[in-house]
């Protein structure tokens, strides 16, 4: 069975844009992202998005973010030329996400209460 990678799309895959009813329509990929991820994919790795776009305007509710920004999603992952196998909506709008599975994860937990208390 091959590997699991969970990718962000804004701020990570594109740039991220701040504040409630932005316009995801202008946004346009890092290169370097695409050919990467790709890569990845080709060389059998699964990929899966899981964004928390559109959960703001619909208040944190994972259902209605996926009903009204779903499709939008898909097809600008397909149009940027994305390989990947599934696209989940409804994560947590949070502003910081702590996670073993983290790339750059330490168990290293004053450097956490500063990352998390940084402005």
């Amino acid at each position: 069975m091959s590997k699991i990678l969970v990718f962000d799309i804004d701020g990570v895959l594109c740039p991220k844009l701040i504040g409630d009813g932005v316009d995801y329509s202008s946004l346009k990929p890092f290169p370097q992202a695409v050919e990467t991820i790709n890569k990845l994919f080709d060389e059998g790795y699964k990929i899966v998005f899981f964004t928390s776009r559109f959960m703001s305007r619909c208040n944190n509710n994972p259902r209605e973010a996926h009903k009204r920004g779903y499709e939008f999603t898909l097809n600008q992952l397909k149009k940027w030329g994305i390989k990947f196998h599934e696209l989940h909506m409804g994560k947590i709008k949070a502003d910081k996400y702590i996670d073993d599975k983290s790339i750059f994860f330490q168990q290293d937990w004053k450097k956490i209460y500063e990352e998390c208390t940084k402005e």
